[in-house]
Formats: C-alpha cells, sequence, structure tokens
C-alpha cells in the first residue's frame, strides 16, 4: 500500500528545519546555532540561594487575646510555706513543687514594689512579661522542625547558645533565620542558683550526707531554651546530651522551670513510655536533674487544659498552655 510522502524545508534563523510527512508530522530540527527567544532555564536553576539572614520566621506571642475558661478549683493557689513539697525523685533528681510562688524580699525590691504586698506570684509573673517580650524580638519564638521536615508540637526560644534541632548542635546564630540570641538575663541566672542550693540542702537533710554538690553539682547557666506548648503540645522521651563532654561527665544539672497549664511529665532509664514514671509538674514548680540522673530520658507526654492557677491568669494573660524555662551549662 502506497503512503503518502514528501519533504519540506525552510530556513529558521539560519537553520534548517525539515518537515517528513508520512501521515502524521514528524519535526526534526538541526538546532546548531539555534537559540529561543525566551530562557529554557528554571528558576531553580539560576536563582542564588538565600542567605540565612533573609528569611524570616513567623512571630509567636505566648499572650492571649481571647477568652479563657476559669481554671479547675483542685489547682486553686495557696501560698503556705509549710505546704511547699519538695522531693527527691531519684539520686541527683529533684522536685521543688511551687518553687516560683514564694516572695522574696530581694527580688521584689528589685522590681521596685512594696516588701509587705502580697504579691507572691511575683516572679512568674516577671518571667513571663521578660519571655513574651524576648519572644517578640530577634531570636524570638518560631515553631522550629526535625530533619525530615516534622514540625515539633511546640515553639521555641534560646537563650545564650542557639540549639538546633536539626543539628543536634549550640550556636551563636539561629540558622533558620541567622539571628542571634538573646541574653539569659541575671534575675534567671539567680533563681537558677538558688534552686540548685535548695535542692542540695534538701539532700544533705533527707540522705544525711554534707556532700550534696556530688550527688547534685552547682552549675552557672549559659544556655536556657524556653518552650511553649499548647494544650497539644508534648515532646517525647529524648536526653539532654547535646552539651560539651566536660559538662556531661561532670552531671552539670538541667534545671526546669514550669509556668502555667500543668504537665504530664514522664522520665526513665529507658526510651520506652510504658516503663516511663510520671510527675504532675504545675504552674511553679521547679524539676532538677544532673549527677547520675543527668542523662536520664524525659519528655512530656501531654497538657492538662485548665489548670493554670487562677492569680496568675489575673495578673497576666498567658495563652493557654505552658511556658517551660530549661537552663543548662555548656
Amino acid at each position: 500500500m502506497a503512503t503518502n510522502k514528501h519533504r519540506v524545508t525552510t530556513p529558521l534563523a539560519g537553520n534548517r528545519v525539515e518537515f517528513i510527512m508520512v501521515g502524521t508530522i514528524r519535526v526534526s530540527l538541526n538546532l546548531k546555532n539555534f537559540s529561543l527567544p525566551f530562557s529554557t532555564k528554571r528558576n531553580s536553576d539560576t536563582a542564588k540561594p538565600k542567605p540565612a539572614s533573609s528569611f524570616r520566621v513567623n512571630q509567636f506571642d505566648i499572650f492571649f487575646n481571647g477568652k479563657r475558661y476559669a481554671p479547675q478549683e483542685k489547682n486553686k493557689e495557696i501560698c503556705i510555706e509549710g505546704e511547699k513539697e519538695r522531693m527527691i525523685l531519684r539520686p541527683g533528681m529533684v522536685l521543688l513543687k511551687k518553687f516560683l510562688t514564694h516572695d522574696e524580699q530581694g527580688w521584689l525590691n528589685a522590681q521596685g514594689r512594696d516588701s509587705n504586698s502580697n504579691s507572691y506570684l511575683s516572679r512568674r509573673v516577671e518571667i513571663v512579661k521578660i519571655c513574651r517580650e524576648l519572644g517578640l524580638g530577634p531570636g524570638g519564638f518560631y515553631r522550629p522542625s526535625y530533619e525530615n521536615g516534622a514540625k515539633l508540637r511546640l515553639h521555641m526560644m534560646c537563650l545564650g547558645l542557639d540549639w538546633d534541632p536539626q543539628t543536634g548542635k549550640y550556636g551563636n546564630k539561629r540558622l533558620v533565620d541567622g539571628s542571634n540570641p538573646p541574653s539569659i538575663p541575671e534575675r534567671f541566672r539567680k533563681l537558677v542558683v538558688k534552686a540548685i542550693q535548695e535542692a542540695q540542702y534538701l539532700i544533705r537533710k533527707e540522705c544525711r550526707v554534707s556532700y550534696a554538690e556530688r550527688i547534685l553539682p552547682s552549675m552557672s547557666p549559659d544556655i536556657c531554651i524556653v518552650n511553649f506548648y499548647n494544650n497539644y503540645g508534648r515532646l517525647g522521651l529524648h536526653k539532654d546530651r547535646d552539651e560539651t563532654p566536660e559538662s556531661i561527665q561532670k552531671g552539670l544539672p538541667v534545671v526546669s522551670f514550669s509556668i502555667g497549664d500543668s504537665a504530664e511529665f514522664i522520665y526513665g532509664d529507658h526510651r520506652d513510655v510504658d516503663k516511663a514514671e510520671n510527675a504532675v509538674l504545675d504552674s511553679g514548680d521547679v524539676v532538677i536533674f544532673g549527677g547520675v540522673s543527668r542523662l536520664i530520658f524525659h519528655g512530656v507526654s501531654s497538657i492538662i487544659p485548665n489548670s493554670a492557677p487562677k492569680k496568675l491568669l489575673q495578673d497576666i494573660m498567658l495563652s493557654p498552655g505552658r511556658l517551660n524555662l530549661t537552663f543548662r551549662q555548656y
């Protein structure tokens, strides 16, 4: 069977374009020395990568503009010195219940307040205000992600040195946007030192030892990781092990402040939720772990909604959730 076939050649910009007709059209181009009047390169081929400093992260405000439900009555604040619980959870691990509630003369006077006023929540209020101010500035709160791109279920801000969840390393700049982490306020440092001293006193008293520093060493924090968990926030079991080998070897403790809604805190020797022990961390609680407990697995399994103290919410409009500050020495 015969097939119609013919060849047509036409010039195009000094090049030969050949059409061969065999029932349908097939086009072959001799594109030597031929350039199209537009670019065929993709933007990704020519665009230069943006420096970290050109990226911006979405700012997060820990203050709440809406209406909060009334806190649960069972969490009502009672500021009675004798009712504060101090307990040793395990060697080198101490829980100071309501540590951030009792009044400290020097703290209030430093804020220019009446030393006779009943403002036992002043520590927490000041901490929240300072964190909010720092959190809205450069290096403030953002929602980080892991190396696989998954977002952490919290907002984070680093003070002193930046810690990157993807690399597990500390640095002077935040990799995601090139911002410098704010400094740790001196009043925060003093509270950390006081908390460790109170924990050491408890160890000397309960364990009847004179060398509490060997069980729970002292430290001067140069790193603070501030996390804000909303009501759905949580953090899986993990170890804080990215500090220097010297810091880890000495067992220099991690000191954790809790403010706002209560949290289910889990901890143990293994990365197994079913084997982990748990403790409820209320607003004002401080947990410290160092010495032989320095590399304990720990995490937050849940946040207890509407459990923040009513007085705290009256004094400051903290968003629903938990504000957590963890201090350590690099």
